[in-house]
């Protein structure tokens, strides 16, 4: 990820989301936008399915004080646990593709 993000600036593209850390998959995620106004993810370190018969995994806890239980997400909740919030820059609808 380091290296990306370098590899980003030296690019002159900006990170307009992270480095964050999503909830459901416990990956650390950075979000810019490539030439074509595209939004790219680079994220590392995703949660694996070792026992696909299982239909479910045990995750491993990545804090002591709150260990992750496989669940349904609340849509309500913050899907992140630490990083930056997204920027407008980020939020916005790309622009048209000429037709």
């Amino acid at each position: 990820m380091l290296r990306a993000c370098d590899v980003l600036g030296r690019a002159q593209l900006p990170i307009l989301y992270g480095p964050v850390r999503h909830g459901p998959g416990h990956n650390v995620a950075a979000y810019h936008r490539n030439p074509d106004d595209q939004i790219i993810e680079l994220y590392y370190d995703m949660d694996l399915m070792l026992d696909e018969e299982l239909g479910h995994f045990e995750p491993r806890p990545w804090h002591r004080d709150r260990p992750q239980k496989p669940k349904v997400w609340d849509p309500n909740l913050p899907r992140d646990y630490w990083g930056l919030p997204p920027t407008d820059e980020f939020r916005r609808t790309p622009a048209p593709v000429p037709t």
